[in-house]
């Protein structure tokens, strides 16, 4: 096996990252949220997290042909599509309850399949489109439900400011020419993942708070 260099490892070093303070936050909302529907929502969102990290690191990280990583990249972005599934239906849980979030993750895992295979299908040049839509839709989804609840409930606003991250991280994702030196090389896709962090944390803030709430 042959690591990557520059860029890419970068980037892999960056996912690694990621995956282990997931891990370490994962393992700390185990233990402190309740009740357990709302421990099992976000779980979910956690795992599959990490799993997004972990996948994108040896995507990154090892060096392997081209027809390779395009291959790998349909299953990481399978992992995707059913991460932000997952993140989707926790957030209705916040808003509206075990209930609604249920029909919600009904709804959002069948898309998130169909985009999956859809994958396969579609040319290569409208695939990051197809996904990016997709994406779009249930952000904006989740961002009308957490803004008609935040008033009632205030500790909505760390999960949007958490999206708010992902947003950004996606917009500077997308400006290939972003590139820069601090003892590593970093570029778009490495600085993507340092916003996806501060998504991760906001929600965990969000999370604590939550379920202080529903202990009191």
């Amino acid at each position: 096996m042959t690591l990557a260099n520059g860029y890419e490892i970068t980037t892999a070093a960056t996912n690694v990252f990621n995956a282990v303070i997931t891990a370490i936050l994962m393992w700390e909302m185990v233990h402190f949220t309740k009740p357990e529907q709302r421990r099992i929502c976000w779980g979910i969102v956690y795992g599959l997290f990490f799993a997004v990290c972990i996948f994108g690191a040896a995507i990154h990280g090892i060096a392997m042909e081209q027809a390779q990583k395009s291959y790998l990249w349909h299953y990481l972005f399978a992992l995707l599509s059913f991460m932000l599934a997952s993140f989707v239906t926790a957030l209705v849980y916040e808003t509206d309850g075990f209930s609604s979030a249920k029909r919600t993750a009904a709804v959002t895992c069948v898309i998130a399949l169909l985009f999956s295979v859809l994958r396969f299908v579609f040319p290569a040049r409208i695939k990051f489109v197809q996904f990016s839509i997709y994406a779009v839709l249930l952000l904006l989804y989740a961002i009308v439900k957490l803004i008609s609840a935040r008033k009632e409930k205030p500790y909505l606003n760390y999960f949007l400011l958490g999206i708010f991250f992902l947003v950004a991280g996606s917009v500077l994702q997308n400006i290939k020419s972003l590139k820069f030196h601090i003892i590593l090389d970093f570029d778009y896709n490495s600085i993507y993942h340092i916003f996806t962090l501060f998504l991760i944390l906001c929600v965990h803030k969000g999370l604590k708070i939550s379920s202080r709430l529903n202990a009191e």
